[in-house]
């Protein structure tokens, strides 16, 4: 059988991270540092069922249902602006965007930056989304 898969996913592997955070999943004595999963004891289950509460009882659903927008909520990336505005040369909250994770603003980093061809130099054991990101660009 032959695919029809783009060029640049030649050579793209799995992550060993991810293959050793299934294998510690299935140990319940084994606490896993592989991705970064806090114990489950860490939520505050309580204040989260509050807060959520508080959103249906009080706000309206399109509010933090929907889509937003691509750069991020513009409220909060205007409070981000005013308290970074203190340390940093930042003009308006045009000059942000929030992204929804570390993957997402490493893929937009390495969009920006990288050409097909780059080399990026990075540690022996290196987040494993940035590597994805970076060679899946050509860099």
């Amino acid at each position: 059988m032959t695919n029809n898969f783009a060029k640049r996913t030649i050579g793209l592997q799995t992550s060993p991270l991810r293959e050793n955070a299934k294998k510690a999943g299935t140990d319940p004595d084994t606490i896993s540092f592989s991705f970064g999963y806090p114990s489950k004891d860490a939520y505050p289950i309580d204040t989260l069922r509050q807060i959520s509460d508080n959103l249906y009882e009080n706000e309206e659903p399109d509010s933090y249902l929907q889509y937003g927008q691509t750069e991020g909520v513009p409220e909060l990336r205007e409070v981000l602006k005013e308290r970074l505005a203190k340390t940093i040369q930042l003009q308006t909250a045009e000059d942000l965007i929030i992204t929804s994770g570390a993957t997402q603003g490493i893929a937009l980093s390495v969009k920006l930056f990288c050409n097909e061809g780059d080399i990026v130099l990075c540690e022996a054991q290196t987040f494993h989304g940035a590597v994805t990101s970076i060679k899946s660009n050509g860099a």
